[in-house]
């Protein structure tokens, strides 16, 4: 009687569950985050780089090394990382490709996932890259 009783126990088998369920529902909520998190930094860095062209679209000059100065700081300003590194001038690029147009490019900005499982399937880093493109309103 005893033994049919020992063997019908259940009183870990919650525990055993729990054990086995929670490494997936941590992944799964560590690959929500990091998936709202790279949503805001691309989001947050076109908006950066909109505002840096629309800056330099209303400049007089702006491929003088203040106007590239000015734009630089103005992309920085707009930005504001999540958990990531913040802009550094090698990253921002300002073009002025047919002397009417202001191109402002981010380019290589590295995002860093939280989840582990990330490291080890071989994407650390994430580059980022994006532009924006405004007409030169021949500055004020």
């Amino acid at each position: 009687m005893r033994l049919r009783r020992l063997l019908q126990a259940d009183d870990g088998a919650a525990v055993v569950e729990f054990a086995l369920v929670m490494p997936i529902l941590a992944l799964i909520i560590f690959g929500i985050i990091d998936f709202g998190r790279a949503f805001y930094t691309v989001n947050n860095i076109i908006s950066a780089v909109r505002e840096g062209a629309r800056y330099g679209a209303i400049l007089s000059a702006p491929l003088s090394v203040t106007g590239q100065r000015e734009i630089r700081d103005r992309v920085r300003s707009v930005s504001q990382p999540f958990g990531g590194d913040s802009l550094r001038d090698e990253q921002i690029q300002i073009e002025f490709p047919n002397g009417e147009l202001v191109r402002v490019r981010v380019q290589n900005y590295p995002f860093r996932p939280l989840t582990p499982i990330a490291g080890a399937l071989g994407v650390g880093t994430w580059p980022i890259t994006r532009q924006a493109t405004f007409r030169w309103e021949r500055g004020t």
